[in-house]
This record gives C-alpha cells, structure tokens and sequence, in this order.
C-alpha cells in the first residue's frame, strides 16, 4: 500500500508538472499583422434566444472581409426566420440548412465546412461570446505555420457551488488538451473556440467526423488535423470565448456523459496517457487515505507534500486560464474530481437525445 501510494502520487504530480510548465511557459503573441479572411461558422438548433444576444459581438469581432455562416440545424424556435432576415439585411452573413436532421450537430458542421470559401474558418457555438472584438484575430496570431488553434473557453462565473465545480472541471480540462497540443499531441478541442486553416481539411469526410457517435464532432476534427499537420494553442486573454455554465446537476450529468462517449474512439495512445492521470489520482488518494490507518506519519507527510506541489502549481495555471478565484478551494475541488471519475465511469444507459 505504501508502495502504491508514492508511486501514483509520483505519476500524477508529474502529469500536473509537465502539463503546467507546458502551459505557462506558452508565450502569448499580440497581433503581428498577420491575418486572413476569415468565416465564422455556427452551428445552431433552436437557439434564438443566444443568437439574438450574441450576434452584436460576433458581428463586432469580424474583421474587413471576414464572413459569418449559420448552419440552421432545422431550428422550430423561429430562429430560421431571423436569420433570413439577418442575412437579406447584411452581405456578409449566410445561411445554410443540412441535407437532413439528424442527432448531434456533425452532419450541420461537416456541411457547414463545405461552404466556407475563406482561407481560415473560427469554430463558435450559438451560446458563446467573445470576451474581445480582438478574438479572431488573437487566434490568427498563432495560427503562422500551423493547421489549427485551440482556444480556451471558460464559462462565466455565478454564485453558485455548481458553476464553481464546472468552472474548475473546465480548467482542468483545459490544462490537459491545452497542454497536450502544446507537447505536441492534440487530441481534442472545443469548439466554441477553434481557428481551422480550411486547406487542411480539403479530403475531410463526413465518416472521419465518427457519425456513429454522437458527441466528440470538434474533436475528432482535431485529430483528423493533428494526422497530417500541425496544431498550435491560444491561450491569449483576449481571445477567450465565454458561455454560461449548466444551472442544475441533471443538465450538467446529461452534458458531460454525453461528452465522455466520445473519449473511447479516441487514438488507443491518447486514451492510455488520459487514463494514467485519472487513474493515478484515484489510486493515489485511495491509498493516502488507508495509509492513515496504518501509519499516520506517513499518509499524512505524504498527503502533505502532494498537496504542497499541487497547490504551488495550480497557483500558475488557474491564473493562466482565468480561475485564480477558485485557487484557495483547489484541495477540495481535487478531492471531488475522485468523486467525478468514479462516478462517470459507472455506465448508464446510451443517450438516444441530443
């Protein structure tokens, strides 16, 4: 047990180690002058109510030549209208309707993409806003010599112990496929924030999107790109693309199962490197925990000094993503993510509704 319990403490602090010096050691760029025209798609099913908010900031975000393509996912909400009526009123915007409904958004997406005649295309989600008119260009920034950006997408903050776990579980995300791609082994993005050179996915299928699958559309997107070319990160403050978190658990259970599911169809590597840091976690507080029955000494020296490191790390990186609020709960927030892995492992029945 003791063995055990320094060994995964060992892994997991150093997964926490490689992936925080990664992430504050990337340098953001400012604007260089480097920038192409660039489409904004959306995809949106029944989503009048965010389009009507947010379409002032991403109109504002748009830069001259800059295109915005609404994919309408056969809205009933009366957002199909609306946005007739936005784009009769103004050039630059388009809209698109998939050759058939269909659950989950890939085939609005694969279709989406198939339209965009711009050099570059910025991934957004109805329910999005960007913090800065800056945004795009901000990712463009990074973009020099790469295929793809992955951004950063934090929720708003409310007062409210669910929107500080889901704040939290975002950072962490964040930290791993941020770090990762900056290591060099993207594996997924969200795509609420996303720049795409559109040559890199010219041979894109509709099949390479996993259309049996009803979440992972912008990750496996990623991971087409990441085969043949290269991704780069932004994690620039005035690119962040924000969005409101869930407001009760059961929404929040039913987003997150629905975005595990996609995680088994990753590449076998990829799901090996995520599954030593979970499990790692799991194990190592397991064993810190009994190690109290049996030697107070140790569990608790041990106990001590993870917690030390991880406090002194996540110090940077929750500053890095823009949750240093959160920082002084980092040990209880820790502890409630063996509680999250433990239970989102337990298989329910296969979600059948977007």
């Amino acid at each position: 047990m003791t063995l055990a319990a320094i060994v995964t403490t060992i892994i997991n602090l150093s997964y926490w180690i490689l992936l925080t010096i990664a992430l504050c050691i990337r340098k953001n760029k400012e604007k260089d002058g480097f920038y192409r025209p660039t489409s904004v798609l959306i995809c949106a099913k029944n989503e009048i109510q965010n389009l009507t908010k947010n379409w002032e900031s991403w109109k504002g975000a748009l830069q001259d030549g800059d295109c915005m393509v609404i994919v309408d996912d056969f809205s009933t909400d009366g957002s199909a209208e609306w946005l007739r009526k936005r784009s009769k009123e103004d050039n630059s915007v388009s809209i698109v309707q998939p050759s058939e409904d269909s659950l989950g958004k890939k085939r609005a997406l694969w279709e989406g993409l198939q339209q965009i005649d711009t050099p570059f295309v910025a991934l957004c989600d109805a329910d999005c806003s960007p913090v800065s008119d800056n945004c795009i260009v901000m990712m463009a920034s990074h973009i020099k010599g790469h295929d793809a950006v992955v951004g950063y997408a934090p929720f708003y903050k409310e007062p409210s112990f669910l929107n500080a776990w889901q704040r939290f579980e975002c950072f962490y995300t964040a930290l791993q496929y941020l770090g990762f791609a900056i290591l060099g082994r993207a594996y997924m993005g969200v795509g609420r924030n996303m720049l795409v050179r559109k040559s890199s996915i010219e041979g894109l299928s509709f099949l390479d999107l996993k259309p049996g699958i009803l979440s992972g559309d912008d990750d496996f997107l990623i991971q087409y790109i990441q085969k043949k070319g290269s991704i780069s990160t932004c994690i620039h403050p005035e690119s962040f693309m924000y969005s409101a978190a869930q407001t009760n658990w059961k929404r929040y259970e039913q987003q997150k199962r629905r975005h595990h599911s996609s995680a088994f169809a990753y590449p076998f590597l990829t799901q090996v490197l995520l599954a030593i840091f979970s499990v790692s976690h799991i194990i190592s507080l397991v064993c810190i925990c009994v190690l109290f029955w049996s030697n107070v000494t140790l569990g608790f020296s041990l106990l001590c000094v993870r917690y030390f490191i991880l406090y002194f790390l996540a110090y940077f990186s929750m500053r890095k993503l823009a949750v240093s609020d959160l920082w002084k709960w980092f040990p209880f927030f820790d502890v409630g993510l063996l509680v999250f892995f433990v239970y989102f492992a337990i298989p329910l029945n296969k979600q059948k509704s977007w």
